[in-house]
C-alpha cells in the first residue's frame, strides 16, 4: 500500500484516508529500533500546560503496537485508538499510550455542549476524546502504568478548543475527574534528523512531501535553463521592410513583414521625401535609419513578450 500511494497509485479518496496514513507511517516506525524514529517524533506531543511526557526518553525501551485495538471498559463507552503503545522502560516503569490520528476531519463523535443536563444519572462521555482517556486510564491503572493520550493532527498550531472541549465533557461527569491530552502534528515527523541514513525514514518523508505535511522550508533554488544568445542583424531589407533575428544557438529566425510602411510624424515625413524621386514613399537609403531604430524597438517588445 505504501508503494502505491507514494507512486499515485491510489485515487484521491484513498489517499485522503486517515487509517491508510496511520497504518503506513507507524507500521514502519514498527521496524525501526524506538530510538530513531518512535520516540524523537513522540518527543514533541505536549499537553496544553506544555507538559511533554515522552520528552528525554532513554535507550533500551521495549515497545508493542497494536493497531485499531476496541475496549469497552466497565463504565465506558467503547473506542477504538488508532494506535495503541505499551512501553517497558529500563527502570521497569511501564506506559500504555492511545494515539488518535486525524488527517482531514476533526473528532468522530463530540458532545454538545450546550445540551442541558437534566438527568440525575450521568451517562458515560460520547465525545472521542473524552472516551478513549476513560478507557485508558481503567487500563493503565489495572496494568500499573502511566496513561498518555496523543491527539495525532495536521494541524501546525494545536487545536486547542476541541482539546478544551473534552475536557469540559469529563469535568461535566465528574468534577473529580482527570483528563490530560498531547497534541502532536504529523509536520514533526519530517524533522527528524537520524544519526544514520535510513530507507525507512526516507520512505514516510517522501509519503509526508506527497500528503504536504510538511513545514514550510522556504522557495527550493530554480534550476538552471541557461541563456538565449541573439542579437538583431544590423542589415535590413528595405524592399520588404523585413528585420530578422539571429540566434547563435538555435537555428531559427523571427520574421517580421509589413505590408505597409509603419506610420511616420507627418513633418519627419516631409523632411525624408527625396526630390529625386516621384514616388509617393519616401528613399530607402534615407528611410533606413529612422526605420532601423523604430523596428527595433518593436522587436525588443515583441521578443519580450514571446520569451515571458
Amino acid at each position: 500500500m505504501l508503494m502505491a500511494l507514494l507512486r499515485g497509485k491510489l485515487s484521491r479518496e484513498q489517499e485522503n484516508l486517515e487509517d491508510i496514513l496511520a497504518s503506513n507511517v507507524f507500521g514502519l516506525l514498527k521496524y525501526l529500533p524506538p530510538e530513531e524514529g518512535l520516540f524523537p517524533f513522540l518527543s514533541h506531543a505536549q499537553t496544553l500546560d506544555g507538559h511533554r511526557p515522552l520528552e528525554g526518553a532513554v535507550p533500551g525501551a521495549k515497545v508493542e503496537y497494536q493497531f485499531w485495538p476496541w475496549y469497552a471498559e466497565e463504565d465506558c463507552n467503547g473506542c477504538e485508538p488508532d494506535v495503541e503503545l505499551r512501553i517497558l522502560w529500563p527502570n521497569g516503569r511501564k506506559m500504555r499510550v492511545f494515539i488518535e490520528c486525524k488527517y482531514l476531519s476533526g473528532k468522530s463523535s463530540e458532545e454538545d455542549d450546550g445540551q442541558e443536563v437534566v438527568e440525575t444519572k450521568r451517562e458515560p462521555p460520547v465525545d472521542q476524546l473524552a472516551r478513549e482517556w476513560s478507557n485508558l486510564t481503567c487500563l493503565a491503572k489495572r496494568d500499573n502504568a502511566d496513561p498518555v493520550l496523543i491527539y495525532l493532527t495536521r494541524d501546525i498550531r494545536c487545536p486547542r478548543e476541541e482539546i478544551e472541549a473534552s475536557r469540559r465533557v469529563l469535568l461535566r461527569e465528574s468534577t473529580n475527574a482527570t483528563f490530560s491530552c498531547c497534541w502532536l502534528s504529523w509536520h514533526q515527523l519530517y524533522e527528524i534528523r537520524p544519526n544514520k541514513p535510513s530507507q525507512i525514514l526516507a520512505d514516510i518523508k517522501t509519503l509526508l512531501e506527497r500528503l504536504n505535511l510538511v513545514f514550510f522550508h522556504g522557495i527550493s533554488a530554480f534550476q538552471p535553463v541557461g541563456t538565449i544568445d541573439w542579437r538583431f542583424m544590423s542589415q535590413i531589407d528595405t524592399r520588404t521592410l523585413r528585420s530578422k533575428i539571429c540566434c547563435d544557438t538555435v537555428d531559427h529566425s523571427f520574421d517580421f513583414s509589413f505590408s505597409l510602411i509603419p506610420g511616420i510624424p507627418g513633418t519627419q515625413y516631409s523632411l525624408l521625401r527625396s526630390p529625386q524621386r516621384r514616388s509617393p514613399y519616401p528613399s530607402p537609403q534615407i528611410l533606413t535609419p529612422y526605420l532601423s531604430r523604430r523596428l527595433h524597438h518593436k522587436l525588443e517588445l515583441s521578443l519580450l513578450v514571446v520569451l515571458a
